[in-house]
């Protein structure tokens, strides 16, 4: 039996190949699907359901750049094994970065069906207890994990020893008459007065 990792976004790929890794790692075999061309089944996700590949998967992670395409892959692949007579595998999601707040339950609220919920932290885990408070005994409540940080903390590679100044020129801003010529000609004095900073205009 493989699980079976399923993303559409390069994060999301990322995100994928750290999480086959580490399933390899302890001995389970894993499926990379996604549209790009170093998915191991190059295949856009909305068509996968439909696929043999899901014959055989004993778990689905699904990783989408939409969450709301999630909701729409669990209805068309459990509708499909539900007329196959076929069990459907579990399937489990979470977002890729530490979210709180609204910003998290707005997302988790698009994974509700998963039978397995990943979040970053305790933190999560807590707001994410808050949100199935009075939960309806008609929904299957899923289950929350914390997995951790998904990527390197670290960076890889050593940063620049030059520093570099970047702004962020705008039409609009500053908004009083020729406060943004002065700031380009404030910037470009600092340019030539320390040649070793890199400025950048952006």
């Amino acid at each position: 039996m493989t699980i079976v990792l399923v993303s559409d976004g390069m994060l999301e790929r990322e995100a994928c190949r750290h999480l086959a890794n580490a399933f390899q790692q302890h001995g389970r075999p894993c499926l990379t699907v996604g549209p790009a061309a170093d998915a191991e089944l190059r295949l856009d996700p909305q068509l996968l359901p439909g696929h043999p590949a899901l014959e055989q998967a004993s778990a689905i992670g699904l990783f989408l750049q939409d969450p709301a395409d999630i909701r729409s892959f669990l209805s068309n692949y459990r509708t499909l094994c539900h007329h196959l007579g076929r069990q459907p595998a579990a399937v489990f999601s979470g977002p890729l970065v530490p979210l709180v707040g609204d910003a998290l339950i707005a997302d988790l609220s698009q994974r509700l069906g998963c039978d397995l919920l990943m979040v970053s932290g305790d933190q999560q885990l807590k707001q994410l207890e808050a949100l199935s408070f009075n939960w309806p005994e008609s929904l299957a409540r899923p289950t929350p994990i914390a997995t951790g940080f998904w990527f390197p903390s670290n960076a890889p590679t050593q940063p620049v020893a030059q520093p570099m100044l970047l702004a962020l020129i705008q039409e609009t801003i500053p908004t009083h008459i020729g406060a943004r010529e002065q700031l380009m000609r404030q910037l470009n004095r600092w340019a030539w007065d320390q040649p070793h900073w890199t400025v950048m205009l952006q």
